[in-house]
């Protein structure tokens, strides 16, 4: 995955939409809007996920095109909530990392629920103790979840963002 061109792409897209709504941004506002957007995001991916095995919301597990669509609303998310906290340091993309990755075995819906509530707890760690080590493990447990879990793989991962983004920036140049 190139994260580099990735957050550039994503930082360029929000910034012709702030341009385009003209949106002033003040004080920790446009962190926590982010912050929120990634939180819901992540709750849908978890949702359509099939992690919600409660079933009162009838939803079923969806397509793995379907999940790789959330999987990549949030990845922008994070993408974007690095850079707003000076932290995209911490989002690690290495080849080394993804060899590690793809080691790991599929865990049970149990541990991804586990893994999911972990991920949860260490952004809002993260934020409210102005700590970027708990958004790097929440970055590691995501692409864990992700690529092992979910079963995509890099290039998928890094050509469809970038359609995505592409895609995403024709909308809001228009």
């Amino acid at each position: 995955m190139n994260l580099p061109e990735m957050s550039a792409k994503t930082i360029n897209l929000y910034r012709q939409i702030d341009a385009k709504k003209k949106n002033i941004w003040q004080d920790n506002k446009h962190i926590n809007s982010i912050l929120v957007a990634l939180d819901i995001h992540l709750s849908d991916l978890a949702k359509i996920s099939g992690l919600d095995v409660i079933g009162l919301g009838n939803v079923s597990q969806s397509s793995h095109q379907r999940k790789l669509d959330y999987y990549l609303l949030v990845l922008q998310d994070f993408l974007l909530l690095a850079n707003l906290l000076n932290w995209s340091d911490t989002l690690e993309a290495s080849d080394e990392f993804f060899d590690k990755l793809s080691a790991l075995k599929k865990d049970d819906q149990t541990q991804i629920m586990t893994l999911y509530l972990s991920l949860k707890n260490m952004l809002l760690k993260g934020y409210y103790e102005k700590n970027k080590t708990y958004l790097k493990h929440a970055w590691k447990l995501f692409l864990k979840w992700g690529i092992v879990d979910l079963g995509f793989n890099t290039s998928e991962i890094n050509d469809e963002f970038l359609n995505k983004i592409q895609e995403e920036l024709n909308q809001a140049l228009n």
